[in-house]
């Protein structure tokens, strides 16, 4: 048996980088950047207004205040996307609208809610500065600097940033394959007759659920039933994906026929590891057919959630190309007692958010951690590991908190 952080190795070891492909900028929200995107323009590309309101110089209004307003002359209007003519004169003004082109001469906009204006006279209760509204060219970013690095998930902040990089198209690392096989006679489909010892197969929703919210290429391989021939032709299809996760029958029954494939190197299966020093889910068995990762997980509801987003998660995103993959740990002030009497890496699930004004975040642990309670997940946005070497953590320690949602 190995520790979680050696698990954690040699899932890493066997991560290979997915294929590059070029897709139109269009289909490439939720995919993974290949390449740095650097700017070939300054951002923005021109002076431009910051308001909606009037551009002038400053020195015309630097005397002007709420009992003796200045009046400058309205020449013209320019509107965001015009190429205008139009400069200011001494004494003059222009309306501008939000984003235009300041034109030559005007140095200072004015916010149009700051002026009163009858016909082309406009009034200005208060001076300006040099540079007022203005937002200037390149003082975002300058042309050539990196815009966006590799590695980043295309979402709508990145997305937005590459249109404005003028990118067409971009590279992108090929997503992830992902075949799910749910495995025992004993699982029942929602709406089918329960038997004496039937279980309702939450595993293959809870599972499918958790790939199809990280935007993976999902193949639903039903339910393998506790069959040698049933498995091995499952297995066979799975294996032509870039992931395979199979739940359930790999630890020690006597009807546990995935173990006992993967154990006689089914379809040229190597293994890395079987299981891992953790609770819950220490039976997890992982390793590689070809080039398609194998990660055999346990089938009780919470064991196999729990292989899936301490192991599986990080591989996928590692293979998907991110920058970072791994699970992140952040830290937060523990509120209530855990009792954690095995000798293992346990990891409680628990809820963190930020207590008031404080700045502090605080986690809420779950008070019942069996196995085979989904519900202990209900509500439930994190891990708290108790470390190997504790059978307690008390209320007020500060503790690691590993965050469930997101990719």
């Amino acid at each position: 048996m190995i520790t979680y952080q050696e698990a954690l190795e040699k899932i890493a070891d066997a991560c290979e980088l997915l294929p590059v492909e070029e897709i139109p900028l269009r289909q490439s929200h939720r995919e993974t950047l290949a390449e740095d995107v650097f700017l070939l323009e300054d951002l923005p590309l021109f002076d431009n207004s910051a308001m909606d309101g009037y551009v002038l110089r400053a020195s015309d209004i630097r005397h002007a205040s709420e009992k003796k307003p200045v009046i400058l002359v309205c020449q013209g209007v320019i509107g965001a996307g015009e190429a205008s003519q139009l400069s200011v004169g001494a004494g003059t003004c222009l309306k501008i609208m939000t984003g235009a082109l300041i034109p030559p001469d005007g140095d200072s906009v004015v916010p149009v809610e700051k002026t009163l204006s009858e016909a082309n006279r406009v009034a200005f209760g208060e001076p300006a500065e040099p540079g007022d509204c203005i937002r200037r060219r390149g003082e975002e970013m300058k042309a050539g600097e990196r815009l966006v690095e590799k590695g980043n998930l295309i979402d709508s902040v990145v997305w937005g940033l590459l249109a404005t990089a003028n990118k067409a198209s971009v590279p992108v690392y090929q997503k992830p394959k992902v075949a799910l096989l749910v495995t025992g006679d004993e699982l029942v489909e929602p709406g089918e007759p329960m038997k004496p010892g039937s279980i309702r197969n939450s595993n293959g929703f809870s599972m499918l659920g958790a790939l199809r919210e990280l935007g993976v290429e999902t193949i639903d391989l039903g339910v393998g039933r506790d069959d040698r021939a049933d498995l091995e032709k499952r297995l066979e299809e799975g294996s032509r994906a870039d992931v395979l996760i199979t739940v359930g029958g790999v630890s020690a029954g006597d009807f546990d026929h995935i173990r006992d494939l993967l154990a006689e190197g089914f379809l040229g299966f190597k293994e890395s590891f079987y299981k891992v020093q953790i609770r819950p889910g220490k039976p997890v068995r992982f390793g590689t057919m070809g080039k398609t990762l194998v990660f055999g997980l346990p089938g009780n509801p919470v064991s196999c959630l729990v292989g899936f987003h301490l192991f599986v998660k990080p591989a996928l995103r590692k293979m998907w190309g991110f920058r970072e993959w791994e699970n992140p740990v952040y830290r937060a002030i523990l509120e209530e007692d855990i009792h954690s009497p095995a000798p293992v890496l346990n990891f409680w699930r628990g809820k963190v958010s930020p207590k008031g004004g404080s700045g502090e975040w605080r986690v809420v642990p779950k008070q019942k951690a069996g196995s085979g309670m989904l519900t202990t997940f209900l509500d439930a946005n994190c891990f708290v590991p108790v470390p190997i070497e504790k059978d307690r953590l008390v209320r007020g320690d500060t503790v690691d908190v590993i965050p469930l949602g997101g990719f």
